[in-house]
Parts: structure tokens; C-alpha cells; sequence
């Protein structure tokens, strides 16, 4: 940078900067300061940032309007000169190739689907280096680069997130009636359309919970579960272990209803239960599987300890009661 202000920079030394900008180390350095840039920019009047060529001498007049130190004024002046000739390099290089890569900054961007059918499971990474683990029956909808104040998913189902940490751009989960906001941390969301709650349980770091019906806020610490009732807005905390198994293949009930138990083992083996008699619905069990235990052995467990009765026909499960 100092070369090219005496313009003494060669073709090699720009070479030698955006290979090394390419790195890791690099683009590391480089994102942090467009972050402290755009924050600066963004107290300029809005009529700059429109996609036009960048106005140089109207920013320069606007840093000399707030530059206070009279004494300093001719130094000032030679240094923002400097940089207001230097500005538009930096920023159609380096700014420019921020916004493409992880910045929708014009609202432009296209938005991307992902669909785990039931049965399969998925794992993605999205552009800022935030990891999701999508469980079956679910659709997580995001667009191709995050947005400059940021980064917003929608999510219909259940997924695992992972969220690489960024202080000005948080990471927010849009959710039915709700919405989960955080900086970086691990979680899982359960929202699947046809459950009645949501359920989020916090593994790493903190989150903010926003319940879009009462306008209420509630902040997660790790270990904690929240659930949050859909059509009422009332919620609750409490601890639930092994709220995530399910990334490992595990599945595990804790004195669940068999009403939830059908309908977790309906999006993971891809099958559907048919309940001939209704008396089925008063049973509740405790059990974990082993990873990629087959689903009738899960069903005869349950008939050891119970009067339920299933008899698998291809993807259809019959339920009885003897």
C-alpha cells in the first residue's frame, strides 16, 4: 500500500498482495477490515452507496468536514488524498470480491433450497463457514451470499447448526411465529410444520430466542432446551440431554408419547403408521437405538414392553392394540 501511494508499486508487488490476500491468513485480515470499513462508510450519506462509480472527492470533502485537529489539517489532507485516489482500487478489488463471495450488499441475491427427504439426512456449509446438519423431512432455504447486516436461513424441520462467529452480522434462524438470533455457537432447531412446538437446544455459546407473537425475547445458555407452542406464544426452559443424537444416528425417546415416537420414526425409515386402534396414542417409552438400527427392531422392543402389536407391509406400518 505504501508503494502504491508513491505509485513505485510493480506488476509483481499486486501479484505477490492478491496471492497472498487468497490465503487464509490473508482473507482473514482483509474481512476484519472491511468490516471496521463498512461500519466508518456507513455514517456517510446513503446516496453513496448506490451502484454508481465510487465518488471519491465527495468523500473526501465529507472526512475533511469531520476531521476536528486543525494542526493536522495538511497531513490530513495529503493522507485522504492519498487515499481517496487509492479508494477506488481497494474497493473494486478487495470489497469487490467480498461482496461476491460473502456479501449480498445490493439485495440481489438468489435464494437456494435444500431438502432432506425422509429417510436421508444432509450436510451443508454455507458461504461464511457456518455448518448445518439437516435432518429427514426438512427445507432450509438461504440465499446464495448473506446479506450485510445478516446472515438470515429459513428453516421448515430440524437441523444442527454451527455457526462460524462474525460480531456485526448476526446469524438468524426465521422460524413459524419465531425467530432464533446468534453470533456464533453449535444448536439444533426442531420446527417441523406438523408439530405443534418448537424446540431449541443450546449446546455451545448463547443464543436469543424472539418470539414473533408477544414480541418477548429469552436468552439460552448451554444445556438448556426451549419450547415454544406455535399458536399460543407460551414457552418454557428447561435441560434435556441428548437433544441431538439424531446427527449420530441415534435415536432416543424419554418417556415420549407413541403419538411422537410414530412420527419421528415415519421421517427417519421413510415409512408411514397406520393406527387401527386409537388406544395406541395412551402408550409413552424410554429407549435409545444403536446407530442405523433397523426399524423392526425398534418395533419389537416396543412389543416386549407393551400390548402394541406392528406388522410392517413395504413402507406402511399397521398399528394394533391386543
Amino acid at each position: 500500500m505504501e508503494k502504491r501511494f508513491s505509485d513505485s508499486a510493480t506488476a509483481g508487488d499486486t501479484a505477490r498482495t492478491l496471492a497472498w490476500l487468497s490465503t487464509d491468513e490473508g482473507s482473514r485480515l482483509l474481512l476484519e477490515q472491511i468490516d471496521k470499513d463498512l461500519h466508518n462508510l456507513e455514517r456517510l450519506p446513503c446516496d453513496l452507496f448506490v451502484p454508481h462509480p465510487i465518488p471519491s472527492d465527495e468523500m473526501l470533502d465529507e472526512i475533511l468536514q469531520r476531521t476536528a485537529n486543525k494542526r493536522k489539517k495538511s497531513r490530513v489532507l495529503h493522507l485522504w488524498r492519498a487515499a481517496a485516489i487509492f479508494i477506488p482500487l481497494v474497493l473494486l478489488t478487495s470489497f469487490g470480491l467480498y461482496v461476491n463471495r460473502y456479501t449480498d450488499i445490493f439485495g440481489i441475491s438468489e435464494t437456494q433450497v435444500i431438502e432432506a427427504k425422509r429417510g436421508e439426512k444432509l450436510h451443508f456449509i454455507f458461504q461464511d463457514g457456518s455448518r448445518v446438519a439437516v435432518n429427514s423431512a426438512t427445507r432450509l432455504q438461504f440465499p446464495t451470499r448473506f446479506g450485510l447486516k445478516k446472515r438470515s436461513v429459513q428453516l421448515q424441520g430440524e437441523a444442527y447448526f454451527d455457526v462460524a462467529g462474525m460480531k456485526n452480522r448476526p446469524f438468524v434462524i426465521e422460524l413459524e411465529n419465531a425467530e432464533v438470533k446468534v453470533l456464533g455457537t453449535s444448536f439444533n432447531v426442531n420446527a417441523y410444520p406438523e408439530e405443534d412446538s418448537i424446540r431449541i437446544t443450546l449446546d455451545e455459546g448463547s443464543i436469543a430466542f424472539h418470539n414473533n407473537l408477544d414480541h418477548s425475547r429469552t436468552l439460552l445458555i448451554p444445556g438448556q432446551t426451549l419450547v415454544f407452542n406455535k399458536q399460543t406464544g407460551a414457552s418454557r426452559l428447561y435441560a434435556q440431554p441428548n437433544a441431538t443424537t439424531w446427527t449420530s444416528n441415534q435415536i432416543v425417546f424419554q418417556n415420549t408419547p407413541f403419538r411422537e415416537i410414530a412420527r419421528v420414526l415415519e421421517r427417519t425409515y421413510d415409512v408411514t403408521f397406520h393406527v387401527q386402534n386409537p388406544n395406541a396414542y395412551q402408550f409413552a417409552f424410554t429407549f435409545t437405538s444403536n446407530p442405523n438400527e433397523p426399524l423392526e427392531n425398534i418395533l419389537k422392543d416396543f412389543e416386549r414392553v407393551s400390548s402394541l402389536k406392528f406388522n410392517i407391509k413395504k413402507d406402511t406400518v399397521m398399528v394394533g392394540v391386543e
